[in-house]
């Protein structure tokens, strides 16, 4: 299974994140009273190179800095950019699995729920596993 390493690749990456703010990790479901970041993980369907043991693994991790609405947009903003240029032009080895980062990181508008703001930082990767 290559699925899980590259998962702990990524979120291994996130955790090296210097911040003040608790880092909520894929697989909690209480959110923290106050700031937080939010880890998501959405891999694509692996596709198979022709004639070889080589498979392509690709996806999106769409990290969020999560602020009670209400709260000035601003410093959340320079977190996600700071999240952002984190994951800028790298390329992650972990436990045997190569992942590189396809894409500059994005970082998106605010989307408000729930009596939170949410600024979404999205990062694209692939992973080239041998099967």
């Amino acid at each position: 299974m290559s699925e899980d390493k590259i998962a702990d690749a990524l979120l291994w990456h996130l955790s090296q994140f210097s911040t003040d703010l608790p880092i909520m990790f894929p697989g909690f479901s209480e959110a923290p009273a106050g700031p937080y970041i939010r880890a998501d993980l959405f891999p694509a369907p692996a596709e198979n190179a022709a004639l070889t043991r080589w498979v392509l693994h690709t996806g999106t991790m769409q990290l969020g800095i999560f602020e009670k609405q209400g709260q000035f947009i601003i410093e959340p903003m320079a977190e996600a950019a700071r999240l952002a240029a984190h994951y800028r032009d790298q390329t992650i080895v972990r436990d045997g699995v190569t992942v590189k980062i396809i894409r500059p990181p994005s970082v998106r508008g605010a989307v408000y729920s729930g009596g939170w703001m949410q600024i979404p930082v999205e990062v694209r990767w692939t992973s080239w596993v041998r099967h």
